[in-house]
């Protein structure tokens, strides 16, 4: 075997290895879970509360046994990550009907209805709730979400900030 005929092989090796770190390495930056997929209420408990007051003064029910669960986000009027959310929630709920989802934004009833206002959130489900009252939802990340089946149950949850995190939300709970 001559030097020439070394030296491709060598080449071939070396780009073998080099196609099988690249494929690793994809692998392990592709997410297969949610960030922060561990906080929060564990899978299976019941959601705390199973009625929410929207914006407009309404009781919404969290158990929705006619759909196949309800996505329940948490968001903050003075957070800058949510604001990339909110434009990605009513489609959302478009391409998904048998889904209801409820925005839980932390601030003030004003501050609230202006975001609702500002991202044309009036074909979601909307509620305000005080900084504090994020913690009573096992919670104090922002964007922030969870799956509850039609039971009330939580089947899913973790950060959100785009449709790929929504998409693997629902992905989460279906295999749940």
């Amino acid at each position: 075997m001559g030097i020439n005929q070394l030296a491709l092989i060598m080449q071939y090796l070396v780009l073998l290895l080099l196609a099988v770190a690249i494929t690793q390495v994809y692998q392990r930056s592709t997410r297969r879970e949610l960030a922060h997929s561990n906080h929060g209420f564990p899978k299976g408990m019941l959601f705390p509360k199973l009625q929410i007051t929207t914006v407009s003064g309404q009781e919404f029910p969290i158990i929705r046994p006619r759909t196949e669960g309800t996505i329940v986000a948490f968001t903050s009027t003075t957070c800058k990550y949510c604001a990339s959310l909110y434009p990605l929630l009513t489609p959302f709920q478009h391409k998904q009907p048998q889904l209801k989802v409820l925005v839980l934004i932390a601030g003030s009833l004003e501050d609230t209805l202006a975001k609702a206002k500002e991202f044309n959130l009036n074909e979601l489900v909307v509620s305000s709730i005080s900084f504090d009252q994020l913690t009573e939802f096992g919670t104090k990340l922002v964007p922030f979400a969870y799956f509850l089946g039609a039971d009330g149950k939580v089947l899913a949850q973790g950060g959100v900030q785009t449709e790929n995190d929504l998409q693997l939300l629902l992905e989460s709970a279906r295999t749940a």
